[in-house]
């Protein structure tokens, strides 16, 4: 029933001493042949196998489902339906075989009262895959019990293992850490030729599971499969206006030296030596910027590097004057250091009022979350 959220289709989590080995996800030898089959079990349903991934058939309980989730319930008693009893409910079948079936399982341990089936904590992957689940079966009152352990550590975490953090923030509600990611996604997020949106690592941000609002609209990435609701307080609309700004100070004083036939005496220099104190400042900045690939100047929506890396770039930026010449000092600016930690100070942050809302919700805090639930 729902998306697949499979280990492919997520980055792979930087290695750390809070994240558990690939093997930690995998069922234990000591798992039934199929986990999926329930003893007070009437209804049919439909997953893979653990281990497989092959479709296996399982038996869950309908009362079980329809408390777990609304979703399940309309699946299960559609409102357009008149009651058939029992023998309508064993005639129907919950296929859940695109949901990933290690998160699929906790789930339905939980919804029937399988307690001791309950991991005490989760790998970054399978959390990510329950969030994804709890996020479209709208349940993630079913795992509240459990979200204190299996969120420890969850703002160390949030910053090494990977992307899908900021889904799994979004999902139960963890504003802090939601915002935080975001902010730091603006600062590290980079493009590729292909027009692909890339995490700090190069690595393919999976789309699918980004918060409408956050990645925004820019012409490096195609989000066609998005509903944005924000073009401007986005983070891809942010990383734009940012290398705009850093981009601002060298390229204006390239400009100044460029348009020189404005001053009246023909350099910027007013100290003497004019011709070679404006070639060597003018030089030196220009060489600097074509080394990093910068010069001739580039347009913001031409850079596929991250605000980070440009910032260095700019933070780094040496322009050579006299030597010798301490009257020379003056002459055009030197570094753009400070201009740097003033420009990334002074960044956006992508979170949106509507983001704030819906995280209040997740976590139980508004009328209409207690009375859905």
């Amino acid at each position: 029933m729902a998306a697949s959220a499979e280990t492919s289709s997520l980055p792979e989590a930087k290695r750390t001493k809070y994240d558990v080995t690939d093997s930690a996800s995998e069922p234990t030898t000591s798992t039934p042949s199929n986990p999926f089959v329930f003893s007070i079990g009437n209804v049919r349903l439909k997953a893979r196998d653990l281990n497989s991934k092959e479709p296996v058939i399982g038996s869950v309980s309908s009362d079980a489902m329809v408390l777990a989730s609304h979703v399940w319930k309309k699946f299960l008693f559609p409102p357009w339906e008149d009651g058939g009893g029992a023998a309508s409910i064993a005639q129907k079948e919950i296929d859940c075989t695109e949901d990933n079936p290690i998160a699929l399982l906790i789930l339905l341990n939980i919804a029937h009262l399988q307690f001791r089936s309950i991991p005490a904590t989760l790998s970054y992957v399978d959390f990510y895959n329950v969030a994804i689940l709890c996020d479209q079966y709208d349940c993630v009152q079913l795992v509240q019990p459990w979200l204190e352990k299996w969120l420890q550590d969850e703002r160390v975490r949030s910053l090494n293992e990977g992307i899908g953090w900021l889904f799994i923030a979004w999902v139960f509600g963890r504003d802090a850490v939601f915002e935080t990611l975001a902010a730091q996604m603006a600062k590290e997020v980079q493009t590729n030729e292909e027009g692909q949106c890339l995490d700090k690592f190069g690595r393919s941000i999976p789309l699918k599971y980004i918060p409408s609002g956050i990645i925004g609209k820019s012409t490096s990435c195609p989000l066609s499969n998005l509903t944005l609701r924000s073009y401007i307080e986005s983070i891809l609309e942010i990383r734009l206006a940012t290398i705009r700004k850093l981009f601002h100070g060298p390229y204006s004083q390239i400009r100044v030296y460029e348009e020189v036939e404005q001053v009246t005496t023909g350099y910027i220099c007013q100290q003497g030596n004019g011709p070679v104190c404006d070639a060597l400042i003018y030089g030196s900045l220009t060489l600097y910027l074509a080394k990093k690939g910068l010069w001739p100047k580039k347009a913001a929506e031409d850079i596929h590097s991250s605000v980070e890396t440009v910032a260095s770039i700019i933070r780094n930026v040496k322009v050579f004057g006299l030597p010798g010449y301490t009257d020379h000092k003056y002459c055009g600016k030197r570094n753009y250091a400070e201009d740097v930690v003033a420009i990334l100070s002074a960044m956006p942050n992508p979170i949106l009022d509507s983001h704030k809302v819906h995280m209040k919700v997740q976590r139980g805090e508004t009328l209409e979350s207690r009375i859905s639930r």
